[in-house]
């Protein structure tokens, strides 16, 4: 499921952020110029999913290269 808000700053610029949530994996959430962007990003992080090719950088951040060595 994903949703897109508009934004409008006091200068007048306009953002459009789109935030996807699907159960069993965490919220993301990109800044856009354009609306068209935001929905083409939804659409593919989306098929990402459904294809299993969605990857988590979230996790990544919580570990080092030293655990990637004691682990291998």
């Amino acid at each position: 499921m994903g949703t897109i808000r508009e934004h409008r700053a006091k200068t007048g610029t306009v953002t459009f952020t789109a935030t996807l949530w699907e159960i069993g994996h965490p919220t993301a959430c990109e800044t856009f110029s354009r609306k068209s962007d935001a929905k083409a990003w939804l659409i593919q992080e989306k098929a990402k999913i459904q294809q299993g090719l969605y990857l988590d950088v979230g996790q990544a951040h919580k570990h080092t290269v030293g655990e990637a060595i004691d682990r291998y």
